[in-house]
C-alpha cells in the first residue's frame, strides 16, 4: 500500500500499516491524518506552518532523519537550543513505560490541563 505525505506528499510505499507506523509515519487507523516520517502531524492537525523545512529540502535534499533543525515547524527551523530540548525530551520519552508516555502526550496536546485534572 502506499501512503502519501499530507503535508509534503512525499510518497511511500509499506506491507502494512503497521510497518509505515515503525518507519515513522503517522497512519489511519492510528491518527486521522497521514505524515511521514519527517513532517510532524501537528503540521496537519493544528495547522502549523512547515513550509521553511520544505524550502531547505527543495534546496539541500529530503532529510534521511528527522531533526528538529531541519523538520520542525516554521518557528522552530535553526534554533539550536530548541532542537536540544527536543533531543532530550525525546529520549525521555522513548525511555518512558506507555502509562507515563500517554501523560506525556496529553501534556503536550493539553498545556494549561494540570495533572490533577
Amino acid at each position: 500500500m502506499k501512503f502519501k505525505c499530507q503535508c509534503c506528499d512525499f510518497e511511500q510505499e509499506f506491507t502494512s500499516t503497521e510497518v509505515a507506523f515503525e518507519a515513522g509515519w503517522d497512519t489511519p487507523p492510528r491518527f486521522s491524518y497521514t505524515t511521514c516520517d519527517l513532517c510532524p502531524g501537528i503540521c496537519v492537525f493544528m495547522n502549523l506552518p512547515h513550509d521553511k523545512a520544505h524550502a531547505l529540502w527543495a534546496k539541500e535534499g529530503r532529510p534521511k532523519e528527522f531533526s528538529m533543525l531541519t523538520c520542525g515547524i516554521d518557528d522552530d527551523i535553526g534554533d539550536q537550543k530548541k532542537s536540544d530540548n527536543f533531543d532530550a525530551s525525546y529520549e525521555q520519552f522513548k525511555a518512558a513505560d506507555d502509562a507515563t508516555k500517554a501523560d506525556m502526550v496529553e501534556s503536550l496536546l493539553n498545556p494549561r490541563r494540570g495533572k490533577d485534572g
